[in-house]
């Protein structure tokens, strides 16, 4: 028999299996679908924004072009503001010229809530430059030069851009602002050459940057082009060497390491001011719905594990029990021995088994006691039969002895000598015929020379009346079968009866089965005597010698059942003072 480990791994890979498999293949297939279409999508979305922000940020530095090409398409105007700046006061001639170049640099400065100043710078000897905010301002006393220093630094660049703090009074906070250079006229003189410089607020570049992104982890940021960062939405934490690798990455969309984990990293470039517009987004960010879904997938195979492997135990076990069970009562039933006690479960399979093999097995053990307890009744009837024929035969020769006596003493035949003929039949027929079954014809033969006798001794007590098909005289009945019946009647019916009494033998047949009924009008059974006969004709089977009182009535019924089995019956109808009725069904044969 296998072990209970066996029969737990057989049932935990039929458990797991089924339940592992699917969930394996749609996990692993929806995760991969997902995550590919995520990182198409994103990509695709991170592209579309850095246009959407290079074009919204393009057009705010734009605002310096229209000034420029306004410087570049009338010279004068840069020569006369040169001239300005370069004398120590203005004159009133110049103030028409000043007002008409104010006026146009102011438009936009004053319209545009995201430009904090415009600044004019052609290089003079008294540190003069025109400011949006105050007019013609003086280095030596304006709180914001470090324009200036980035102006000398770059001067043989005609536009460039860097992200600077000013001050522009004391008492104020400083403001981070993106300053654009542009010198409209480099070309056409060097020495007039001046410089425009466009301060736009970083707060309100940072504010439309957040307002462009889509994801709360996703970070937008512009790099100059020198690579280092101008402004970018809160939160980023990279380092210049990071912002440069960025940069000088030939590919628009790649994936960055950092410490923080691997970031998916977009990118366009802008040809006009040589910028990188970069959208930086953490992997774990795109990845939520995968990484859940993998989680999702993990959690359910570790939950499947622990039901499979409780499911397995218990199933396990109970199957162990019914097999164990099982081979128990096929154990017991093979050697005979005591069926083990069997726990009422629910019914199952197994249950099913065990019911059906406790049912074999105790139908084979009760043919066996029938069968035995039959073959113990025959070999006790045999043996009866066997010892009790010393006396019929016995008797048998006396009464040849008698009848020869009585008819040498009268000389001639006599009633003694017709009842000690009939005898000797009878016991001749008892005793000479082997066989259990005889031809019903032969039956009615010896049965009219027993009623033959009683009629000598009861002279005028009764007749007899026999009613019966001609047809059944070859049927198969048992031997002696009548005569018990005669006898039960008369001796127990007409014999204590005051006026002569009739019995009726009726042999019909019923069907497949032969019906035999003695009936007689003699004093009847009281009710209480006639169950009381009933309930020994049940249970007579227990003892043959049940009852000492109608023994044969009780040896003909042993002897049906014996001989025909469950298909023979005797039914017994009486009524004090009316009669009796045996009824005898056995198979027609």
């Amino acid at each position: 028999m296998k072990t209970i480990h066996t029969f737990f791994v057989k049932n935990f890979i039929s458990i797991i299996l089924p339940m592992f498999i699917p969930i394996l293949v749609l996990g692993g297939l929806f995760s991969h679908i997902i995550e590919n279409y995520i990182k198409d999508a994103i990509n695709a979305n991170n592209l579309s924004l850095l246009r959407q922000t290079k074009d919204n940020v393009e057009i705010i530095f734009n605002e310096l072009d229209a000034i420029s090409l306004h410087f570049i398409i009338n010279p004068v105007i840069i020569q006369n503001m040169n001239r300005i700046l370069r004398e120590p006061v203005l004159v009133s001639g110049d103030l028409p010229l000043f007002e008409t170049v104010r006026g146009f640099i102011d438009a936009p400065a004053n319209a545009r809530p995201y430009i904090n100043s415009i600044y004019l710078y052609i290089p003079n000897d008294h540190g003069r430059f025109y400011n949006s905010n105050n007019g013609i301002d003086h280095l030596r006393s304006s709180h914001d030069v470090d324009w200036h220093q980035s102006i000398l630094q770059h001067e043989n660049d005609t536009m460039w851009t860097e992200s600077r703090t000013i001050e522009e009074y004391s008492f104020q906070p400083t403001k981070k602002v993106i300053s654009l250079y542009r010198k409209p006229n480099q070309a056409q003189n060097p020495l007039y050459a001046g410089v425009l410089v466009l301060n736009i607020s970083k707060e309100y570049i940072e504010k439309q940057l957040d307002h462009l992104k889509v994801m709360p982890e996703q970070h937008i940021l512009i790099l100059d082009e020198n690579n280092e960062l101008l402004t970018s939405t809160q939160g980023v934490d990279f380092t210049n060497s990071q912002f440069k690798e960025i940069a000088q990455n030939k590919d628009d969309v790649f994936t960055i390491k950092s410490p923080m984990g691997p970031f998916l990293v977009s990118k366009i470039s802008s040809d006009k001011y040589h910028w990188n517009f970069v959208t930086i987004t953490p992997q774990v960010s795109l990845y939520k719905v995968p990484n859940y879904l993998t989680k999702l997938t993990i959690l359910l195979l570790i939950a499947c594990f622990i039901a499979g492997s409780v499911l397995a135990y218990l199933l396990t076990r109970k199957n162990y029990r019914n097999v164990k069970s099982i081979l128990n009562i096929i154990h017991s039933a093979k050697f005979g021995t005591e069926l083990p006690l069997i726990e009422k479960k629910p019914y199952n399979v197994y249950n099913y088994i065990i019911e059906n093999v406790l049912r074999t097995f105790v139908e084979r053990d009760y043919l066996n006691v029938q069968l035995s307890e039959r073959k113990y009744r025959n070999e006790v009837i045999e043996l009866k039969t066997l010892q009790n024929q010393m006396n019929p035969h016995f008797l048998f020769n006396t009464l040849q002895s008698i009848y020869w006596k009585v008819l040498s003493l009268t000389g001639k035949p006599n009633e003694a000598n017709v009842m000690i003929e009939h005898l000797s039949d009878i016991l001749k027929y008892a005793l000479d015929v082997p066989t259990q079954l005889v031809r019903l014809e032969e039956e009615m033969q010896y049965t009219r020379s027993y009623i033959e006798i009683l009629k000598y001794r009861y002279t005028g007590k009764f007749k007899v009346i026999w009613d019966m098909q001609e047809d059944l005289l070859d049927c198969q009945v048992n031997k002696l079968i009548l005569q018990p019946l005669v006898e039960n009647a008369l001796y127990h019916g007409i014999k204590n009866k005051k006026d002569p009494g009739i019995i009726k033998i009726s042999i019909r047949a019923r069907g497949s089965q032969l019906q035999i009924s003695v009936i007689d009008n003699g004093v009847g059974i009281p009710s209480d005597k006639l169950m009381e006969i009933k309930n020994r004709l049940q249970f007579s089977f227990a003892d043959v010698d049940a009852g000492k009182e109608h023994i044969g009535l009780y040896n003909t019924y042993k002897r049906i059942k014996l001989q025909f089995g469950d298909t023979a019956q005797l039914v017994i109808k009486s009524k004090a003072g009316w009669g009796t009725k045996v009824d005898i069904y056995i198979p027609k044969k």
